[in-house]
């Protein structure tokens, strides 16, 4: 059961729960700070528009290639074919 309580000559308002003592004000403030945390969670993130796939003629669609200084991949046996076998 929540009591207010005043507590005398402008010491403010209390609420009272068994053995917890809060003031009104830090009460308040405790909401006030948990339905930011709440929309924190649940409003999307600023910015955050979902990414859409440019399908226009300057693309690229298909597989990324390497670069174009890119050495090229070993071939398959030598000591760095990606296999980590060693001869």
């Amino acid at each position: 059961m929540v009591h207010l309580v005043p507590a005398g000559s402008g010491a403010g308002t209390y609420l009272d729960w068994g053995v917890v003592h809060v003031s009104a004000t830090n009460a308040l403030i405790i909401v006030l700070m948990l339905v930011v945390f709440a929309a924190a969670l649940l409003l999307p993130f600023p910015g955050a528009a979902p990414r859409t796939h440019d399908t226009s003629a300057g693309a690229r669609t298909g597989p990324p290639t390497t670069a174009p200084d890119a050495a090229p991949p070993s071939a398959p046996g030598s000591p760095d074919d990606g296999t980590g076998a060693r001869r």
